[in-house]
C-alpha cells in the first residue's frame, strides 16, 4: 500500500508540474487601456509574447461593416506603456459564424510606437463571411 501511495504522490506532482508550465506559456489576453473593457471583447486581442503584459495596451476593439461590401472591418488602439520605443508585429484571423477560420488571415504588419505612444490598428476582412476575429500581438524582433 505504500508503494501505491507513493506512485499516486509523484503522479500528483508531475500533474501539478505540467499544470505550472502550461500557465506559464503560450498566448495571453491583451493587458486593456480602461479596465472597464468588456474582458470578453479584450480576449479578441491575444499577446503571444508574453512579456508584452506591462509594456502594451489595446482598447476594445471596434467593428463595423463597410455598407457597399459587406467586409467586417476592425480598429484596435494599441498604446505603448514603456520607455523605449517597441516595435510590434500585428496580425489578424477572420472567422465565420461558427467560429470556423476560412483562410483570411492578414500577414504579420510592422507597427512602430514610440515612448507613451497611441495608435488604432485598422484591418478590413476579404470576404464578406467574416463574423468574428482574433487579433495576435507580437514583439518584432531584429535578431
Amino acid at each position: 500500500m505504500t508503494q501505491a501511495l507513493s506512485h499516486s504522490r509523484h503522479a500528483l506532482i508531475a500533474l501539478l508540474a505540467a499544470a505550472l508550465c502550461a500557465c506559464s506559456s503560450g498566448p495571453i489576453p491583451a493587458t486593456p487601456i480602461d479596465a472597464r473593457d468588456d474582458p470578453e471583447h479584450r480576449s479578441a486581442v491575444m499577446f503571444m509574447d508574453r512579456d508584452l503584459a506591462g509594456i502594451i495596451e489595446v482598447g476594445m476593439p471596434t467593428v463595423e461593416r463597410a455598407p457597399d461590401t459587406n467586409l467586417l472591418a476592425i480598429h484596435v488602439p494599441i498604446q505603448n506603456l514603456d520607455e523605449l520605443q517597441v516595435l510590434l508585429l500585428v496580425q489578424v484571423e477572420f472567422y465565420d459564424f461558427n467560429r470556423m477560420p476560412y483562410d483570411d488571415v492578414t500577414p504579420k504588419v510592422p507597427v512602430s510606437l514610440m515612448r507613451g505612444d497611441r495608435t488604432t490598428y485598422s484591418v478590413t476582412s476579404k470576404m464578406a463571411r467574416a463574423q468574428d476575429f482574433v487579433v495576435r500581438l507580437w514583439h518584432n524582433r531584429r535578431d
